[in-house]
């Protein structure tokens, strides 16, 4: 499988095009966002200048046109009935569990509303998943791997009161949302929370978790959510390495969006762009992996890093990352959205909004749009594992670094 460096390295063609692509090149993201005054880094995404936003908007270009109900609805009807080629831990929580932890949720999501009345960047659905996944798990720590807002944040803060945790983003949460559209940033005061964010930025392949949570049991209670969109792959070779256990993806597209031959992402890639949704995917998700391949594809578009990293992959190579994930988890959990307006999708956790005091599907921030996020339980490393991997662990992360200082790696 590749790495992200894989066009430059192992072909030796680092030539001066494709060193400054990695060196330089952030995709314009619209994820219900402001722009900002200058061109500021979040998250993996530069916001350049401009008067607006559009609300839901998944476009990857600052004109592009905004996500609408019926886009949210058409990438919602994608998602087979159930991930079928990762059956292991698909009934992980029952629904009535699920139903059971509404009231909790909209507790915390009231408060969150009056903290902050216009929200960012994750919508009611995820949230949702999110605030059930750290009440089940009571993780010792948190790893955040992609703040935006850090609305989320204050949401984990909440949740683990007690728990380290590591916000990890390009951009400072302040800094890039200081409120000038009516998003307010929010950094956690508690020294509990450590800010690898802004200019002390480290990509979650980079950071030396040996240092950072040193102690392995911790790391195996670690929640490490992921929405920095990378691959599957690389995201759960490098955890399992140091010995995290639970992983939490949040932009869980499903195939046709994963695999999108749109016009925004793989720039150093030549090939027919004939994809029209303003649904972008960037990158190679769990769903991709774990449901059947859509009928009559030949190949693959394996996309990492924001989609700014990319190779066609064969379907025996789809498989073989299918196998690495089904061999590397316990359990591989879809969370149900907590609702939603549309028709021909998975069965829901609320039929209707009922008098929950949730706001109606017009304003919600993504119409109550849902990617399944999973939350995936990976196998404990064989004790005689341990230490060899810990060992690949660190010398990974130094050699990332590295890459990094030399303009050879896309974070």
């Amino acid at each position: 499988m590749s790495s992200v460096w894989w066009f430059c390295l192992a072909l030796s063609i680092c030539n001066s095009a494709a060193a400054d692509a990695l060196r330089g090149l952030r995709l314009v993201r619209h994820e219900s966002r402001p722009t900002v005054p200058t061109s500021q880094s979040t998250n993996g995404t530069v916001f350049t200048n401009a008067t607006h936003f559009s609300r839901g908007s998944r476009s990857f270009r600052a004109d592009g046109p905004p996500a609408v109900q019926a886009d949210m609805c058409a990438v919602g009807r994608q998602y087979a009935p159930v991930p079928s080629l990762c059956p292991v831990g698909k009934d992980r929580f029952k629904l009535a569990d699920l139903k059971a932890a509404v009231p909790g949720f909209v507790a915390q999501w009231t408060a969150m509303k009056a903290q902050f009345p216009q929200q960012c960047c994750m919508g009611v659905n995820h949230l949702f998943a999110v605030y059930h996944a750290v009440s089940a798990l009571q993780p010792l720590a948190i790893i955040e791997s992609g703040v935006a807002a850090g609305h989320t944040t204050w949401l984990l803060r909440r949740l683990a009161p007690t728990a380290r945790i590591f916000s990890l983003d390009p951009g400072d949460p302040v800094v890039n949302y200081p409120g000038l559209s009516g998003i307010q940033g929010y950094r956690d005061p508690s020294p509990a929370t450590t800010y690898l964010t802004g200019p002390a930025f480290q990509d979650l392949s980079a950071a030396r978790w040996d240092v950072l949570i040193p102690d392995p049991v911790v790391r195996a209670r670690t929640f490490v959510l992921l929405d920095d969109h990378q691959s599957t792959v690389e995201r759960i070779k490098m955890l399992r390495r140091w010995g995290f256990r639970n992983i939490f993806y949040e932009d869980n597209y499903p195939f046709n969006v994963a695999t999108s031959a749109d016009t925004f992402t793989c720039p150093l890639l030549t090939f027919p762009r004939t994809y029209a949704s303003v649904m972008v995917g960037d990158a190679y998700s769990p769903n991709t992996m774990c449901a059947p391949v859509p009928e009559g594809t030949k190949q693959v578009l394996y996309k990492d890093r924001f989609g700014k990293v990319c190779k066609w992959i064969t379907l025996p190579e789809h498989k073989t990352n299918l196998a690495f994930l089904q061999a590397s988890m316990l359990s591989y959990y879809e969370y149900p959205a907590l609702f939603s307006a549309c028709e021909g999708v998975r069965e829901t956790v609320l039929s209707d909004l009922g008098a929950w005091g949730l706001p109606l599907p017009d304003h919600e921030l993504w119409f109550y749009g849902h990617l399944h996020p999973p939350l995936i339980q990976l196998k404990p490393l064989q004790p005689a594992e341990v230490n060899v991997q810990l060992a690949a662990a660190i010398q990974a992360a130094d050699l990332f670094t590295l890459r990094v200082s030399q303009g050879l790696q896309a974070v």
